[in-house]
């Protein structure tokens, strides 16, 4: 990562092979996940995407903690929870 700041062709190669790639095998569990109604259907899966996959790279790049099974499935969850639809107003 740090290396991609200063390197277009590491940037490149990262993001083609490295995020699009796991970004890709999120895409169709985001969309049954609005065809659901479990994630709204107007938020932008980019977005989404960036929320599930941010706090991941931060804990990677920071070191603060490992980023084990677990930490990951953490992540994930507190992420899900977050972006879940929420019921409307009388249908809960």
């Amino acid at each position: 990562m740090a290396e991609a700041q200063a390197d277009p062709a590491v940037a490149a190669e990262l993001r083609d092979h490295l995020v699009a790639e796991r970004r890709a095998l999120v895409g169709p569990s985001w969309r049954r996940g609005v065809a659901r109604g479990e994630l709204p259907a107007d938020l932008d899966p980019e977005v989404g995407m960036d929320l599930i996959f941010g706090p991941a790279m931060y804990r990677l790049m920071a070191g603060h903690a490992p980023l084990t099974d677990a930490a990951a499935d953490a992540i994930v969850d507190a992420a899900m929870r977050g972006l879940a639809r929420s019921p409307s107003p009388g249908n809960d």
